[in-house]
């Protein structure tokens, strides 16, 4: 890939989305901790998962309490508040702010875009070779909307654009309080504690930890992962997060640097490929303080 290729970034949509949900907050669109199924009363209808069963089957409980804007819903929250798709809304208020142009929900609509589109390998993982995917590969699972949570697509080179803005808090898209809310650790100690046994499980360790070590101090902020200490080449503070075909991005503000790296490869999260990132991340840090 180039610096201009086109690749899915997945998960790091989340990130767009997570500004987006607060440009709506301070809009007074919503509350920050407001009950949302007043906006979307589909969520939480038929009770929140805990699990699986034996036979496959969604074990699922009744909701206690209120569901508020720290959802992976909050995509759909925000096209209900603002009566727009997201793809116009973040073009309005995150895209053209900061004279972005190479993203989309939808590259397939815009013939510069498609043309410059990485194609999805798979990772052999006997002998580190790659080979394409079927042609019939659909990286959005059937989905035509807009999905927050990982359905964008665009370059290196702009990716970069959105990360220096975030690390700059640029008032273009936050106020200063809704960039120090931003950046707060989100989750309480009953929280804390499971996502570290998720983090520390062997079948989802890998892949939800990305290169951070087991033992590192952790919660969520607004924007991603959250290093609430500094640990082997990194500052505390730290805010990361990545994409399934092994895509990762971090913003250090202690340090000044912020950073991305990325394939277009599966399996998820592949640890071999997620490694280098983090070797990347650590040499980044390491010239940043030189």
């Amino acid at each position: 890939m180039q610096s201009d290729t086109i690749p899915w970034i997945a998960s790091c949509t989340k990130l767009m989305t997570a500004i987006s949900a607060l440009q709506c907050v301070e809009r007074g669109l919503i509350g920050l901790d407001e009950d949302i199924e007043t906006v979307l009363p589909e969520v939480g209808k038929f009770g929140v998962l805990t699990g699986l069963d034996d036979a496959g089957e969604p074990v699922l409980v009744p909701k206690e309490g209120k569901i508020t804007i720290r959802l992976q819903w909050v995509g759909k929250l925000i096209e209900r508040v603002s009566g727009e798709t997201l793809e116009v809304y973040m073009a309005k208020h995150i895209w053209n702010p900061l004279n972005i142009k190479d993203i989309t929900f939808f590259p397939n609509r815009n013939p510069d875009l498609k043309d410059r589109m990485a194609h999805i390998s798979s990772l052999d993982p006997s002998g580190g070779k790659s080979f394409p995917v079927p042609d019939d590969f659909d990286m959005n699972a059937g989905c035509k909307e807009c999905m927050g949570g990982g359905g964008a697509y665009t370059s290196a080179n702009t990716y970069m654009q959105l990360l220096v803005a975030v690390l700059n808090s640029d008032p273009k898209l936050l106020a200063p309080e809704s960039w120090k809310e931003f950046f707060k650790p989100q989750l309480e100690q009953q929280q804390v504690e499971a996502m570290q046994t998720v983090m520390s499980s062997q079948e989802l360790g890998s892949f939800y930890r990305m290169y951070i070590p087991t033992t590192a101090k952790k919660n969520w902020s607004f924007g991603g992962l959250l290093l609430e200490e500094g640990c082997e080449g990194m500052s505390g503070g730290t805010m990361l997060w990545g994409g399934v075909p092994c895509v990762t991005w971090f913003v250090d503000r202690e340090a000044g640097v912020c950073g991305f790296a990325g394939t277009q490869m599966v399996p998820p999260m592949a640890p071999t490929i997620v490694g280098l990132h983090g070797n990347f991340h650590h040499e980044i840090l390491g010239i940043a303080k030189e």
